[in-house]
């Protein structure tokens, strides 16, 4: 995960504390695994921790007490329920295929040591929900694929990586929601977008592969950034019609900030970045 999906810049202290302890019940349910796998718990599987507890209507328990990251002073602290479970493994399994994903494209001793450290809880996440497991790996193998064959087409290129949250959520919620499915899509396709065009300028200088860059060249001019700011907002304006659609009620301040607020900003930052 990237850890684009996260708060706005002006988000409330009280949404801070509400994120910060759905982020908990992610990291608690992650001690099955190992302290390394709980380093890899961010932003983007804590919203979805949200997500799916708003959609599934259901409360969460919270307690008083200290964890291993805050061992001085009391946090509320989120009780681990399936959802946070489930979600732990998907995790596991999302960073170690990210992390095989960096070692292919990047060569990095750093990438291949973290992957290796990362093998025993990615082979236990495997045992526990194989289905998904299978599902995320053939997605990230068309992704691969089609970086390796320099796709020119955004769309083609962006559709497993939007893939990964639909089969996460299926997983997770066990029910299938059109609503809940493409506004999962549209988020992973963001994200895979907006990730994209934050490392335009690396990717150019290490010569990786980059779907802008195959679409529009090296240099973008007027015309191309025009066009991937329609479409970063695309996307964005997609999610927000998804999310609305939902009519959920639950925790609305957190999902609202994100999806109206960080997606937004995101998109303005890395326009302005392209942009030089």
């Amino acid at each position: 995960m990237f850890g684009y999906v996260k708060l706005s810049n002006d988000a409330q202290q009280s949404e801070r504390g509400i994120f910060q302890t759905f982020m908990c019940g992610i990291c608690k349910a992650t001690k099955n695994y190992s302290s390394k796998a709980r380093t890899a718990v961010g932003n983007d599987i804590t919203f979805l921790n949200v997500l799916f507890h708003s959609f599934l209507q259901q409360e969460v328990e919270v307690v008083k007490g200290k964890c291993v990251a805050h061992p001085f002073k009391d946090r509320t602290l989120m009780t681990v329920d399936e959802v946070c479970s489930k979600l732990a493994t998907a995790n596991v399994l999302l960073t170690y295929l990210s992390l095989a994903d960096h070692v292919q494209d990047e060569k990095s001793l750093t990438k291949k040591l973290a992957k290796k450290l990362f093998e025993k809880d990615f082979k236990l996440a495997c045992e526990k929900e194989p289905e998904l497991a299978t599902a995320l790996q053939q997605e990230c193998l068309s992704l691969a694929k089609l970086e390796q064959q320099k796709e020119t087409s955004i769309d083609v290129v962006s559709h497993p990586s939007a893939q990964l949250l639909v089969h996460v959520a299926k997983t997770v919620v066990g029910k299938s929601n059109k609503f809940l499915l493409d506004l999962c899509y549209n988020v992973g396709k963001w994200v895979y977008l907006i990730d994209a065009c934050d490392d335009f300028n690396k990717d150019l200088r290490k010569k990786s592969y980059n779907p802008f860059q195959q679409a529009y060249g090296s240099k973008l001019d007027k015309k191309a950034l025009e066009e991937i700011s329609f479409l970063l907002n695309t996307v964005t304006n997609r999610a927000v019609m998804c999310l609305n659609d939902l009519n959920l009620t639950k925790y609305n301040c957190i999902l609202h900030n994100v999806v109206y607020k960080t997606f937004r900003q995101e998109n303005e930052r890395v326009l302005k970045k392209i942009r030089g």
